[in-house]
């Protein structure tokens, strides 16, 4: 879980700092605040950790201000409390045409009573190993983690370290929901099957397709397709009845060598271990009755757009299981009875993973403790964000009490 975060000169982020985060946070600002930068400054934070590429400029990044990035990710995994730093510095390059290039600054440390105790740090080529006090070398812009995981003996200790850190990391996925999957209700077995290959290779693989996550689910984590299914369906936020992963195998035909009749198509058997031809993926919208014949499936793309986002939203729950899920403008497309339904599963869901929601909405903010907000404003182009302090959460919670809801207290404070 993210504890503190601290991001220094990241596009709109000079200096911004959140302290003390939960099981559930939600940033809330109007548009253009910065709200989607923090998101985006931990993301990146996230991918430089387990990235086995160089670190590359940020061009947005150069458009907002000359500095360079730096983000500090205070977090916890099962093995204790630590602090990943992640800096972008610039390398002077000889040579007759000017080029710019970044090298990376980083360093891993545990969190102990006493403070930080350094782990690993790396000064662009230079990596030091601080408990066996050993020096190694890497290129410049190649992260650290990664690297050294990959030359470090499985038995090593450090290595065992590393690995749990870059598991964590591994899962902080960032979710825009811009782009939903506009996949056919029929999925290619050969497609699925290149799909699943490349999502084995890469827990960072990128495509969300959600007809493909739903295929993946059925055929390996029914319990986990069944839950799905229980959240969206009637008992749940009762935006789909049903909804169903099926086989289509088209039967092979071949010609017999006789003329006259024997000259017919005949069937072969068909073989169960090779991948269909097809998967169908099929949803009944709220309302489905079994009893009604008529009644025909969608495919995804068919549903609604608020449906789609509920069910991208649920789904990248249960299949990504991530440590930490950012997620921008969740209440887009959905109804404010829906919203009342998504708050409660998200925070039941907050136990074993982390959702940091961005918002510009009042009925998300009218959600939320006072505790768990961050107001997100912007001042002379720079972004900052900050927590109610415990006097404004005493006079929140007396407000709600007795005269109105969170949204209307926030516009008291005269936030921008």
């Amino acid at each position: 879980m993210l504890r503190r975060v601290e991001i220094t000169n990241f596009r709109s982020c000079e200096n911004v700092v959140l302290t003390e985060l939960k099981g559930i946070l939600a940033l809330v600002g109007r548009n253009g605040a910065g709200k989607t930068n923090i998101l985006r400054a931990i993301e990146w934070a996230s991918k430089t950790a387990v990235s086995t590429q160089p670190s590359t400029v940020d061009m947005i990044q150069l458009f907002f201000r000359a500095a360079l990035p730096e983000v500090s990710l205070f977090f916890k995994t099962s093995n204790g409390s630590f602090v990943y730093s992640v800096g972008q510095v610039s390398i002077t390059q000889e040579g007759s045409r000017a080029q710019f290039s970044v090298g990376l600054n980083e360093k891993l440390s545990r969190i102990l009573p006493s403070g930080p105790e350094p782990i690993v740090s790396r000064t662009k080529e230079k990596v030091t190993l601080h408990e066996r006090n050993q020096e190694l070398a890497i290129g410049a812009s190649t992260p650290a983690l990664k690297a050294l995981i990959a030359i470090l003996p499985e038995e090593d200790q450090l290595h065992g370290l590393l690995k749990d850190v870059t598991s964590y990391f591994e899962g902080v996925r960032y979710y825009p929901l811009e782009k939903l999957d506009t996949s056919s209700r029929f999925i290619q077995g050969a497609v699925y099957q290149s799909w699943s290959e490349a999502m084995n290779v890469s827990s960072q693989f990128s495509d969300d397709s959600l007809a493909m996550r739903l295929i993946d689910l059925k055929l390996h984590r029914p319990e986990d397709f069944n839950e799905i299914t229980e959240l969206v369906g009637p008992n749940g936020l009762n935006i789909i009845s049903k909804m169903s992963v099926d086989e289509v195998r088209i039967p092979t035909t071949v010609h017999s060598g006789n003329g006259g009749v024997d000259n017919a198509e005949l069937e072969t058997e068909e073989n169960p271990s090779t991948p269909p031809d097809f998967y169908l993926v099929n949803f009944w919208p709220a309302g489905f009755d079994d009893k009604k014949k008529s009644q025909m499936p969608f495919g995804f793309d068919d549903l609604s757009y608020g449906t789609k986002r509920l069910l991208t939203i649920v789904t990248s729950i249960i299949f990504d299981r991530s440590t930490v899920l950012l997620i921008e403008q969740p209440e887009d497309g959905i109804h404010i009875g829906l919203l009342n339904k998504l708050t409660p599963m998200l925070r039941a869901y907050s136990e074993n993973m982390q959702f940091v929601l961005a918002s510009h909405s009042r009925d998300v903010l009218d959600r939320f403790h006072p505790s768990e907000l961050r107001l997100v404003s912007l001042n002379a182009g720079k972004s900052s964000a900050r927590a109610l302090t415990e006097a404004e959460i005493v006079m929140a919670e007396r407000f709600i009490a007795e005269e109105g809801p969170l949204s209307d207290f926030i516009e008291t404070l005269g936030e921008d």
